[in-house]
């Protein structure tokens, strides 16, 4: 995953969000409503072997599922919650009631890599912007696809075979008379 950013160096006197040397959230109070959206997107590129083998030729990108799930969804869910917790997760970001979060993917082509590229629209009615709310989706999703590929469940839970970890050596213990007097 490669983000660029294409702005010129500032000064801190030019930024809104740093008064003198301290930062501080910008009054948004004097703002109207108006309808506000932003698209954010970021591509996921795999080594050959391993797209071919979850998101295989022919099979719709929907369909592909790892050792957790389906790996889509799971980045569709990540996306989501991440807008609409934006505001917990970047400083001084307002929150915001998003009225739409929409995520799509698409296959990227073979050069270098094969990957997906995932697309965040998120849209609301506000006196901000929508902007981190989308690449912060955009961003989250990207990172749970991967994660959802990362951890194989484990085909033996006990490792180490000399290792009891039933602290009851009988499998099927029966009760036990008891003597009244020790």
């Amino acid at each position: 995953m490669r983000a660029t950013l294409r702005r010129g160096l500032c000064t801190a006197s030019q930024l809104s969000h740093v008064d003198g040397a301290l930062p501080k959230m910008v009054d948004v109070g004097a703002k109207g409503e108006t309808r506000r959206s932003a698209i954010a997107e970021v591509a996921v590129r795999f080594p050959p072997d391993i797209y071919a083998g979850i998101f295989g030729e022919g099979q719709a990108l929907e369909a592909a599922a790892g050792p957790k799930g389906p790996i889509l969804a799971t980045s569709t869910i990540a996306a989501v919650q991440a807008a609409k917790k934006t505001s917990d997760l970047i400083p001084f970001c307002h929150p915001l009631p998003l009225e739409r979060c929409d995520v799509q993917y698409e296959r990227l082509s073979p050069d270098p890599n094969p990957g997906v590229r995932i697309q965040v629209t998120a849209a609301c009615s506000g006196k901000t912007g929508v902007e981190m709310e989308a690449l912060t989706a955009a961003s989250v999703g990207a990172h749970a696809k991967p994660l959802t590929l990362t951890q194989t469940p484990n085909p033996n839970p006990n490792p180490n075979p000399n290792l009891n970890l039933n602290p009851n050596p009988n499998p099927n213990p029966q009760p036990q008379p008891t003597n009244p007097n020790p």
